[in-house]
């Protein structure tokens, strides 16, 4: 009788698309990864509030996005289950919007939505995030159909391993298939680790009292450099 060989083993870090059975686990990495962002901590001082929106909008963003774009996340294997979806944890996800030309009845609504509450409640946060408005009208490059990445999350403790990396690098390689360029809005803090992946500023807004953002683009033959440790 011959021996069974032995399972080839999965891979530590599995990425996909997500899906509804993931949003509660999407909506916590997300609070838990930008909970002491720099932009956020200016649109919301207050850490109450802060966690607030994190839990309420966030989740409607993710849901918006897994009905009208793209959401990866990469799986951290717990332990040695043999299997790629036993025991794997979420450690980081990536928000796209693929390219077609913004659609009015999407983000639009979301950012009304955000609007008329925190004008209600928080007449400070409403004026930041006028603010924050303004910076996004001004995107350079709001007609055109290009990927377009919206969030980028790596929880806590896992930060400088290549997730980040990785997961931006999954819709880098399929726009460069497809010929189209790529678009994102960020701050300086940032900045070079998207610069390495290839993206180029086009435009730097200031927002009052706040950090100054970075309008980047990524055209498709763009070549990549070294891996980074995002």
């Amino acid at each position: 009788m011959t021996p069974e060989e032995p399972a080839t083993p999965a891979p530590a870090r599995v990425l996909r698309p997500l899906a509804k059975p993931d949003l509660r686990e999407a909506t916590g990495l997300l609070e838990a990864a930008f909970l002491q962002d720099p932009l956020y901590r200016f649109l919301f001082p207050s850490e109450r509030r802060r966690r607030g929106f994190f839990r309420r909008d966030f989740s409607l963003i993710v849901r918006f996005y897994l009905r009208h774009g793209l959401v990866y996340g990469c799986f951290e294997r717990r332990g040695n289950s043999g299997h790629e979806e036993l025991g794997a944890r979420l450690v980081g996800l990536a928000v796209w919007y693929p390219p077609r030309r913004l659609r009015p009845d999407g983000p639009v609504l979301l950012d009304w939505a955000r609007a008329a509450h925190w004008m209600l409640t928080a007449p400070l946060t409403m004026l930041r995030l006028r603010a924050w408005g303004r910076a996004l009208r001004q995107d350079p490059v709001r007609s055109l159909p290009l990927w377009r990445l919206v969030l980028l999350a790596v929880s806590p403790g896992n930060t400088r391993k290549g997730i980040g990396t990785e997961l931006v690098r999954k819709v880098l390689d399929r726009a460069t298939q497809d010929k189209v360029d790529s678009y994102l809005l960020t701050d300086e803090l940032t900045l070079s680790f998207y610069t390495r992946l290839g993206f180029q500023l086009l435009r730097k807004v200031k927002t009052p009292a706040g950090p100054e953002l970075c309008h980047l683009i990524r055209y498709w033959d763009t070549l990549i450099g070294p891996e980074t440790g995002a």
